[in-house]
């Protein structure tokens, strides 16, 4: 099993009613709460599908970044979802560090350790930043360098290196994929962020913004259309 399937399966696989749940029958698990789409939307398993693609796009040195188009919602009673219509949805998926992103940082710059290589299993390899981009917080009382002098942190805090390039990571994924993505076999993954939020500035000079469906916790312009907002930040 790849760390890429590991990931989806995991992090988006209760949307799709996937659970390890051992009582999928019970009120509180991923099953009855996140279930929101038709694992086989478009007659073809979604989760397969993202796995597929973000191992190409993983390959090629991108960031993990694609929509899954056509998705078909089902009901979901808790949180009063009705289904039957069809959503594009989103996803960012900040998982692991881009090569591309790792060949533009200066070469002083988390640097490897001797013998290893800059990022191995699609992490930094320097103790620093090892947990970049999903940052580990520090237990109180941890000394902490401040503006020279050292501090003991107050709670759970974020170190602040490995958080600063976590910072820019998250700014650069925006950038890189703002004009699409390709991956590894040379197809495009990503459309780009640049073409969504323009077909969403056309679709708000055609149409009128509807009203609001209280049967639901997501406002809708159309029975099909991209949400944009709904992008999963599954910080693990």
């Amino acid at each position: 099993v790849s760390t890429i399937s590991f990931q989806v399966f995991n992090t988006f696989g209760n949307i799709f009613g996937l659970t390890n749940d051992v009582s999928p029958d019970n009120l509180f698990s991923g099953r009855t709460l996140l279930h929101f789409f038709n694992l086989y939307s478009n007659n073809e398993n979604q989760i397969v599908k993202l796995v597929k693609t973000f191992e190409s796009l993983r390959d090629a040195g991108e960031p993990l970044v694609t929509t899954l188009e056509g998705l078909e919602v089902i009901d979901n009673e808790f949180w009063g979802i009705k289904g039957g219509w069809t959503v594009d949805v989103t996803i960012i998926h900040m998982f692991g560090v881009p090569q591309k992103f790792v060949d533009e940082l200066p070469d002083d710059i988390a640097p490897a350790p001797d013998g290893r290589e800059r990022i191995e299993f699609d992490h930094f390899t320097n103790p620093l930043y090892a947990s970049v981009p999903n940052v580990a917080p520090v237990p109180p009382g941890t000394p902490l360098d401040f503006l020279g002098n050292t501090v003991e942190a107050l709670g759970f805090e974020l170190p602040v290196e490995p958080a600063r390039m976590a910072h820019i990571l998250t700014s650069w994924v925006i950038k890189r994929a703002w004009n699409g993505l390709v991956g590894i076999d040379g197809e495009v993954k990503f459309g780009g962020f640049q073409e969504l939020f323009e077909e969403e500035e056309e679709e708000e000079e055609e149409k009128e913004e509807p009203t609001s469906s209280s049967q639901t916790y997501l406002h809708f312009r159309s029975q099909t259309f991209t949400l944009c907002a709904l992008l999963f930040w599954f910080l693990l």
